[in-house]
């Protein structure tokens, strides 16, 4: 399940969801539900993503826990409005991935995981 998804935390930086009723900002159409780990980074209940990921610092952006591969390096995800998807991943799917946590700076699968697992507020410029 998406760590974002059932979690009692409360974070300034990401939005978490108790309640299908919790799906304003972050669409219930655009909301990971569930997706298929890779087994060797299975390690609990939840799908582990980066909860300080800030977009506009790709160079710091990590990976967590690893999405499916298996289906030719694809992954089937279910979404809050219940839909499934099979995704590919452009990096992700490579069979070779570390099992730990690992930097993986401007990866678009990296940005595709955290736009559709929880809504975050854009940072403001300051003038």
């Amino acid at each position: 399940m998406n760590g974002f998804m059932g979690s009692p935390v409360r974070s300034p930086g990401a939005e978490t969801y108790r309640r299908m009723s919790d799906l304003i900002r972050l669409s219930p159409t655009d909301a990971i539900t569930f997706l298929e780990e890779r087994p060797e980074s299975i390690n609990d209940g939840s799908f582990s993503l980066q909860w300080d990921f800030k977009e506009h610092i790709p160079s710091d952006w990590q990976v967590r826990d690893k999405p499916g591969h298996l289906h030719n390096r694809s992954g089937n995800i279910a979404f809050g409005d219940g839909h499934v998807e099979t995704h590919r991943w452009m990096t992700l799917g490579s069979p070779t991935l570390s099992r730990d946590d690992f930097d993986s700076p401007y990866n678009p699968d990296v940005l595709w995981l955290q736009r559709h697992a929880t809504w975050r507020a854009k940072p403001v410029a300051l003038p």
